[in-house]
């Protein structure tokens, strides 16, 4: 349960941080 939704929030992670990057 933990392990499924640490995946989930780090693949958020880091979509925002490429989103970020693609901006800056």
């Amino acid at each position: 349960m933990s392990f499924f939704l640490n995946r989930r929030y780090l693949r958020t992670y880091v979509l925002f941080i490429l989103f970020e990057i693609r901006i800056k």
